[in-house]
């Protein structure tokens, strides 16, 4: 997946890049060991969810047709 833009910034004399990206087409689950987690961006802080969430969030964020 592309980033969609780019942009650097200072802030107390450190440089920040800042990355915007559009939404995936469907989840991406990550492989820990035996496991595989779902994990989201909310706001500035990625959380992981349990599996009950992790359904949850997928039946409402990618609809079937």
């Amino acid at each position: 997946m592309a980033a969609d833009a780019r942009a650097v910034h200072q802030a107390d004399g450190k440089d920040l890049c800042r990355v915007a990206m559009q939404p995936g087409p469907r989840p991406v689950f990550i492989k820990e060991g035996q496991f595989e987690h779902l994990y989201i961006r909310t706001g500035n802080s990625t959380r992981l969810l349990t599996t009950k969430e992790a359904i949850d969030y997928c039946k409402t964020r990618w609809k079937s047709p």
